[in-house]
């Protein structure tokens, strides 16, 4: 399953639509494989998401909404880019599905307010789930 947010002309008249050509698979440049549960119910652990370019955190400001494989000084899980705090380099990361959590993350190793938060080390867009056929 791709996360695909392009218009498909023409509109299809059932639920899928061959694709001719898709220009998001041009972008993939990794794959994960998912650990844990925090990103049900949309990726199973075990399963592998494909991940884009590394984004630098001038980056996510762009990408606020769009789900990221986020690593950080105390570890790595998939998330949707979330808002910037205001007037510091700190930006939530949301969780994906019902059991996983929200982070605060620094974006920059700086002294001061949430000096003790985890700080990212880089965070990949993801543009979708490889699902296994039984």
């Amino acid at each position: 399953m791709l996360f695909d947010d392009q218009p498909i002309y023409p509109r299809p008249s059932g639920e899928a639509q061959p694709v001719e050509r898709c220009k998001l698979l041009e972008e993939v440049k990794c794959a994960f494989r998912v650990k844990g549960s925090s990103a049900l119910p949309l990726a199973l652990s075990g399963q592998i998401v494909l991940g884009g370019r590394v984004l630098t955190p001038a980056d996510l400001e762009e990408h606020c909404g769009k789900l990221v494989a986020v690593d950080t000084s105390e570890g790595s899980a998939l998330k949707r880019v979330g808002a910037a705090i205001p007037d510091l380099p700190i930006r939530q990361f949301e969780s994906v599905g019902g059991l996983g959590e929200s982070w605060l993350v620094r974006t920059e190793d700086v002294e001061g307010p949430g000096q003790d938060l985890p700080l990212m080390n880089g965070a990949r867009l993801v543009f979708g789930v490889v699902y296994a056929s039984a």
